[in-house]
């Protein structure tokens, strides 16, 4: 499937710097890419600022202060392409990234594909064994077929911030019938991530971390 059918999901709240290095790197390394910014309750007035200077090659979708996993749908929703790339905004491009995605697809029980794992440090309260934890991709780049997003109901927003990218990985593995092993594939592509720039400067990040992995525990019955 070639990347004239991927369309890229980038959520912003704040930020608009940050989204605005991301895209100016991604129209020149992916120019054939559909491009969807969701704008998470950015403030008023930086917003119409960003609308003022984002240009033509991407699609801005405003939705209310709800999570980036409200996000991912809103986007997800407006986009046409049959692959989705969920992209961080503090992500960098630095060459063409999207046709080795795309082709992990196309490998026999590959659902998911991404540029990093989550290493061990994160894999605590996921309900997995370490080998299954550690099959777990990264939230900051994530490819799949619309296909999948759809029959699994897209991502499941009693998580608003957190733990949404490894219930979704679940599912998917389950629904597939076929492992995380599987199901997960770690492609090497050239794209570096800052690091949570727009999550760090919420307030209420720790309490969004402890409801949504509540949210999460009830759901796979972890205690």
């Amino acid at each position: 499937m070639g990347v004239d059918s991927v369309s890229v999901i980038v959520p912003q709240r704040g930020q608009t710097a940050l989204t605005a290095q991301c895209l100016d790197r991604l129209i020149r390394t992916e120019p054939a890419c559909e491009v969807v910014v969701v704008d998470d309750g950015t403030e008023p007035e930086e917003y119409r600022r960003w609308l003022r200077k984002k240009g033509a090659f991407c699609t801005t979708l405003r939705i209310p202060a709800r999570g980036i996993t409200r996000a991912w749908n809103a986007g997800i929703r407006q986009s046409r392409g049959a692959t989705i790339v969920l992209l961080n905004n503090d992500v960098v491009c630095e060459g063409a990234w999207a046709a080795p995605l795309c082709q992990a697809l196309e490998q026999p029980g590959v659902v998911i594909a991404g540029a990093a794992d989550r290493g061990e440090a994160t894999l605590q309260g996921t309900g997995l064994s370490g080998s299954e934890a550690t099959r777990l991709l990264q939230g900051w780049c994530l490819a799949f077929r619309r296909e999948t997003w759809e029959v699994l109901g897209g991502f499941d927003e009693a998580m608003s911030l957190y733990w949404s990218d490894t219930d979704f990985q679940r599912r998917a593995a389950q629904h597939h019938k076929v492992s995380l092993s599987q199901a997960l594939r770690v492609v090497s592509v050239p794209l570096r991530h800052w690091g949570h720039r727009t999550a760090q400067h919420r307030e209420d990040r720790q309490a969004c971390w402890r409801r949504d992995r509540d949210a999460y525990h009830r759901k796979w019955a972890l205690s």
